[in-house]
């Protein structure tokens, strides 16, 4: 008997279709359904925040990353840090907009897509975030900006 190669082998192909079986749609809808268990878990009814909380935090972050630009000398990207402390714009009320944005951006995703899991990976990533922003963004800002910084941390919040 001939052995026909995997790519080929024409039990992987649904009939009358050249996409494999294990590569349809449904199969890859199958792979992110959430457990029994975690069905239900979001609230439909804080589905009406999903909208205004992906826009106001996607406008936080683009607000943020435009006064870095504009006021920090920074190119807005992560690796070209500013040279001059920030402190107005979003960063008046808050020390971290881009990462606030992100959170809310988040949160918003996964109410409007009822998802456990997104849920679950936005609150692990303000955990994440505060952690890197507490032992090494704020340390690294105290030692470039000295005592402006320090006041700057009394004044504003995380």
């Amino acid at each position: 008997m001939k052995r026909v190669p995997r790519a080929l082998n024409p039990r992987l192909f649904k009939t009358g279709s050249a996409v494999p079986a294990h590569r349809t749609i449904k199969h890859q809808l199958q792979l992110v359904d959430h457990p029994p268990l975690l069905h239900g878990l979001l609230l439909p009814g804080l589905a009406f925040l999903a909208w205004p909380l992906i826009v106001l935090g996607g406008f936080l972050m683009v607000w943020a990353v435009a006064t870095l630009i504009r006021y920090g000398d920074a190119s807005g990207a992560p690796v070209d840090p500013t040279t001059q402390l920030v402190t107005v714009g979003p960063y008046a009320r808050l020390r971290n907009p881009i990462y606030a944005g992100g959170a809310l951006f988040l949160l918003g995703l996964a109410l409007l897509t009822n998802s456990p899991s997104l849920l679950l990976y936005a609150i692990l990533f303000m955990i994440g975030i505060d952690l890197v922003v507490r032992m090494i963004e704020e340390p690294a800002a105290v030692r470039r900006f000295g005592d402006d910084y320090n006041n700057y941390k009394c004044e504003v919040a995380r």
